[in-house]
């Protein structure tokens, strides 16, 4: 059955030779992995939030005054098999290895999901390769509810889960709903969360399609789904029974530290227009498409994600209720994203098949949405947008062919003026993007007269794999180097933060309590040491006790942090005797500041950046 059901995989890559996919997928992931970059550490994200816990099941002698430790293995939040296996993973394997290795073969099997998904739209390899090469950390702007497409690499197992249902969602495209529901059920397992999403998605299709399923076809479906998903099921059940009592307190710190993803209400209206301006775009593309089926299947899908992120809204900010704010509905907008993705693509490979202009605009917005080149700011869209309009749109009066390719070209021009001088005059970084522009109109120049995309192997691919590369080279030029996070390198310089962690580990004992600002985070993964409290921790509360939520909050509180925006203020406000009664409070040995913040303590280590401070007998 099973190997019946692998052949739409081989089938869908016979545009291309197999080994020359393969190879070209690598390429792209190892594209994708260096621009993109790795961190198992973020400064605005809380991919590393579970480190503590983690390292506390490998050393139980580490993080005993962790109240976040305590509250993960009270709650029994960690139900991934996945973190039972990793303590021992980890007593041969470096963490930071194993998060590497991980990051890069999820990210592979992820755009090798995507590029299948594309060739399974529009039955072209370049459009499926084009869309994988669209899968980067941009997407996290370009939509709403903080999905977080390709940053969560050690966060609630999604390298695992991500990659699952994708080729799940590839099955149901196929009409492989077997095995499609056999992978959810995988993925279960590792994400319920995210595997959710989708099975509501499949769900309305399946309400609406009833007379397509046969009783067989739904009983065995179902029983696909639930034979891999059972290990977990039931302590899924009993964690979420076991946290339904919740407090205002809890609403509340939900409202403070999650709000990015489950309360609509307080996002910022950039947002919602960048998001609008991403939607538009799709939507221009999807009407393009001619695969009635296709499309009807795709317009179910997204259909059923605005469902979810209208119940997420109603039952968040105007009759909250916990289990559903638990769920983060809003966070369904990844199925949306990984099926735009080849709607995109698509327009794009046509337009890089026309001529010189057209072909210019397609390079120029391909690498906008990648977000690659960070000089090129959001307010380009609506100009870039229109224009892609335009040329999508363009009218061919009888008898005179399109467009003349002077015109597009002034009309093109024209309309990437007006963002360009802004940024020229009031912004920075406007040679960086006039570089890029040149180097662009030089590539397309150069190679105006090469045969239209699609019609052979060597052309469009030689043209891709030129015009990645030298762009590539030159990002990492003006960077210093690639994003990867390694040993608190980054850029080939030290990071200031992971510098002030391994000293403070070198200086102290494990069971040491640090005070950091609640504003900053992850201060434990290189320090091995608890700390009084943080906002990512904090942003936990989603998903832990009311036992938890008054902790947390007593300690913030104490911190300065006493309204939802004001924690940096807070905290900056403390006077040394303060912090010296919230180090006795809590037994506190030691207290980690920025520059811009001093006490008159004992100063036991600095650098550029920070300022490590020690409480002791005297001070």
């Amino acid at each position: 059955m099973f190997s019946n059901n692998i052949r739409p995989i081989m089938k869908s890559i016979h545009g291309f030779k197999r080994h020359y996919v393969l190879c070209i997928l690598l390429a792209i992931t190892a594209h994708s992995f260096l621009m993109n970059g790795f961190y198992h550490v973020h400064r605005y994200n809380t991919v590393g939030t579970y480190y503590e816990s983690v390292m506390a099941a490998v050393d139980p002698t580490l993080f005993k005054n962790s109240i976040f430790v305590q509250a993960v293995e009270r709650t029994n939040l960690r139900m991934s098999p996945l973190f039972k296996v990793i303590p021992y993973v980890l007593h041969y394997v470096d963490f930071e290895i194993f998060a590497l290795i991980q990051g890069f073969l999820s990210l592979f099997f992820t755009i090798a999901g995507i590029y299948a998904l594309g060739y399974c739209f529009f039955n072209c390899s370049f459009t499926g390769l084009l869309a994988a090469l669209l899968y980067t950390v941009q997407l996290n702007n370009w939509t709403l509810g903080s999905p977080a497409p390709y940053l969560n690499f050690f966060h609630h197992s999604l390298p695992y889960s991500y990659p699952l249902m994708i080729w799940s969602l590839f099955f149901f495209f196929r009409k492989k709903y077997g095995l499609s529901v056999f992978l959810a059920g995988i993925s279960w397992n590792f994400h319920s969360m995210c595997t959710f999403f989708f099975l509501c998605a499949y769900t309305v299709y399946f309400l609406l399609s009833l007379k397509e399923f046969k009783v067989t076809t739904i009983v065995s479906c179902l029983l696909l789904f639930a034979l891999p998903a059972s290990p977990s099921i039931v302590q899924i059940l009993e964690h979420m029974g076991s946290s339904q009592q919740v407090s205002l307190l809890w609403l509340r710190g939900v409202n403070w530290t999650a709000w990015y993803t489950c309360f609509p209400f307080t996002w910022p209206v950039s947002w919602f227009v960048r998001a609008g301006f991403f939607f538009l775009l799709f939507i221009m593309c999807f009407l393009r498409m001619e695969e009635r089926e296709v499309k009807r299947r795709i317009a179910i899908l997204v259909f059923a994600v605005a469902l979810l992120c209208l119940a997420g809204t109603v039952f968040s900010q105007m009759y909250p209720i916990p289990i559903i704010i638990k769920i983060s509905l809003w966070r369904s907008t990844f199925i949306y994203l990984v099926i735009a993705l080849p709607c995109i693509a698509h327009v794009l490979k046509l337009f890089l098949a026309k001529n010189g202009i057209t072909r210019a605009i397609a390079l120029i917005f391909f690498v906008f949405l990648s977000g690659y080149l960070e000089d090129f700011e959001v307010y380009y869209f609506p100009f870039l947008l229109t224009a892609f309009a335009l040329l999508l749109y363009e009218r061919r009066p009888a008898g005179t062919g399109d467009i003349s390719k002077g015109k597009k070209g002034f009309l093109v021009f024209l309309l990437l003026l007006p963002p360009f001088l802004y940024q020229l005059f009031l912004q920075t970084g406007a040679y960086v993007v006039a570089v890029f522009f040149a180097y662009v109109a030089c590539f397309v120049l150069l190679y105006l007269k090469t045969g239209s995309v699609g019609k052979g192997l060597i052309s469009p691919v030689f043209l891709g794999v030129v015009f990645i590369a030298l762009f590539d080279i030159g990002v990492f030029v003006g960077n210093n180097g690639s994003h990867i996070y390694y040993k608190g390198i980054y850029r080939g310089e030290k990071d200031p933060w992971a510098d002030v962690q391994m000293y403070a580990k070198s200086v102290s004992q494990k069971d040491d309590l640090f005070i950091i600002p609640p504003y900053l985070n992850d201060f434990s993964n290189y320090s091995d040491r608890a700390v009084l409290g943080d906002w990512s921790q904090g942003a936990n509360i989603i998903y832990l006790d009311n036992v938890f939520t008054e902790q947390w909050f007593a300690r913030m509180n104490d911190l300065g942090w006493t309204s939802r925006n004001n924690a940096v203020e807070g905290f900056a406000q403390l006077t040394t005797e303060q912090i010296i009664r919230v180090a006795e409070k809590y037994d506190a040995q030691f207290v980690v500041v920025e520059k811009t913040k001093t006490f008159d303590l004992h100063k036991v280590y600095e650098n550029k950046d920070y300022i490590l401070y020690g409480f002791f007998s005297g001070e």
